[in-house]
């Protein structure tokens, strides 16, 4: 068995819902090496929705953000009791702006100091904007305005 993979993963960035495959081509070996493929430091089996193909490619279908993580694959000949580890990659999965805490209906009195808080998540991280909704109504001294908290991201 060789030392040296035909073909070593790459990094991939790919956005969530698409399939994706990272290439692991095993060094040449008499018999033929068997590929397996680890992530975090754990070994990966033959769970959906990953699967492992015949040449040693780990395919995983529509991707998650949890599925994004550092991968290796490793090429194993028992026969010769010989193992050899690819390179480590990383595998970014891009994931569209959401927004997890909206503002709520608040009721303050007059010169009375306001905290609105918006989160959103995503990768790349979005960019969050403020926009008044609707005109300000003045009634019996107090403001009702509607405040609306958008987030987004350049398109992926």
């Amino acid at each position: 068995m060789d030392w040296r993979f035909v073909q070593q993963p790459r990094n991939k960035t790919v956005k969530e819902g698409d399939n994706v495959t990272l290439v692991c081509r095993a060094p040449r070996s008499r018999p033929p090496a068997r590929v397996s493929w680890v992530k975090e430091g754990r070994p990966l089996g033959p769970q959906a929705p990953l699967t492992t193909s015949p040449a040693g490619d780990l395919l995983l279908h529509r991707v998650l953000k949890d599925d994004a993580g550092t991968y290796f694959c490793r090429a194993s000949n028992q026969q010769l009791n010989r193992s050899v580890t690819s390179k480590r990659v990383t595998l970014t999965v891009l994931a569209p702006p959401t927004v997890s805490l909206r503002p709520q209906w608040m009721t303050l009195p007059p010169g009375g100091s306001l905290r609105l808080q918006c989160d959103v998540g995503g990768l790349p991280p979005p960019s969050i904007r403020w926009y008044k909704r609707g005109p300000s109504t003045q009634t019996g001294g107090k403001v009702t305005m509607g405040y609306v908290c958008s987030s987004s991201h350049r398109t992926i």
